[in-house]
């Protein structure tokens, strides 16, 4: 291989986006420019990675700005990482229906959506037991690797929650991307076809503070 053939043609080098809030929840401000791929985590997660740009400005870079003769908004050059945590389990109907059913402080369920599908037909009571029963033996499975002196009921019923959380906050972000998207939720949707979806979201400084990421995505406001 010739020297040539290793030459880097590279002439920009990657500019990190600025923390702030991008756009709002009517007018998107950031725009995802493409996939990067993904890789499994030690809990057996898919973490897709996304590059992620801006369409104007930060919400914080316009409160600061003074115009001039020379330039007539604030820069927003730049990109930022975005995250995208998925998993199998997650995303079946009766796992969904336990996670997005709402719950007061104490972890108790308001609203049922698990009970409600079922009435209507929309899932089997067995469904329902399945997933409940298996993240409860993730519970002790987590529970036990805690070195958790005495596994209780309360116990139990915590760690069932705060799994059902991270569920309800990392498959809400992938909803909330496809309304912004425009097209109908769908679990078996590809987080490549994201790629080109513009969205409104917040940018924080990443590990190290090196880079940025995307560590919140808006919800759109809904059309009447």
């Amino acid at each position: 291989m010739s020297f040539i053939d290793q030459l880097n043609t590279e002439t920009r080098i990657r500019q990190t986006l600025p923390p702030g809030v991008y756009g709002t929840t009517t007018v998107p401000g950031l725009k995802i420019v493409s996939y990067i791929g993904s890789k499994e985590d030690k809990s057996g997660n898919l973490r897709h990675s996304f590059l992620v740009a801006a369409t104007g400005p930060s919400k914080e870079a316009k409160a600061a700005f003074k115009p001039s003769s020379l330039v007539d908004e604030p820069d927003f050059e730049g990109t930022a990482f975005m995250a995208l945590t998925l998993r199998d389990t997650w995303l079946a109907p009766a796992t969904l229906a336990l996670a997005f059913s709402p719950r007061d402080k104490q972890g108790v369920v308001i609203t049922d959506l698990a009970a409600t599908a079922v009435a209507a037909g929309e899932l089997k009571q067995a469904e329902v037991d399945e997933a409940r029963q298996f993240f409860t033996d993730k519970a002790k499975e987590r529970l036990a690797a805690a070195n958790t002196p005495e596994i209780t009921d309360d116990l139990l019923l915590e760690d069932f929650n705060k799994q059902m959380d991270n569920i309800l906050i990392k498959v809400g972000t992938f909803f909330r991307l496809q309304d912004w998207k425009g097209v109908q939720r769908s679990v078996t949707m590809n987080p490549t076809d994201l790629v080109g979806t513009e969205f409104s979201g917040t940018v924080n400084k990443g590990l190290g503070n090196a880079t940025t990421e995307v560590d919140q995505v808006m919800s759109k406001k809904k059309s009447k």
